[in-house]
């Protein structure tokens, strides 16, 4: 997955950043977690750190829209985002933990 910024806005007011980033070379459209991972890659921020508002793609084609903030530390970030959405990031990510503990048990049991 590629991930083009094509606009970058500052907004010192918020202590953040606005992106809008356009996403190609996927086969189905990526979910907010493969999204942060890709944006992390191009712009160095922490992922949780990253709120994702929007992906927008047209009907058939491979490319989406992303619009995204780039949070400068987490108390700006919990001040002006929705709960639900900061939740979405850091929900997964320790959802994930845990399937990779719960797969780490099993092999060994196996073994």
């Amino acid at each position: 997955m590629k991930v083009d910024i094509i606009k970058e806005n500052e907004n010192t007011a918020l202590g953040r950043k606005e992106l809008k980033a356009r996403v190609t070379g996927f086969e189905k459209t990526p979910n907010r977690k493969e999204v942060v991972k890709a944006i992390e890659a191009k712009t160095g921020a922490d992922t949780n750190k990253i709120i994702i508002d929007s992906i927008k793609q047209e009907y058939g084609k491979k490319e989406a829209e992303v619009y995204a903030k780039v949070y400068k530390d987490m108390d700006t970030m919990k001040k002006y985002e929705d709960e639900y959405k900061i939740k979405r990031v850091q929900v997964k990510e320790e959802k994930q933990e845990k399937e990779e503990q719960t797969q780490e048990e099993q092999s060994k049991k196996e073994e």
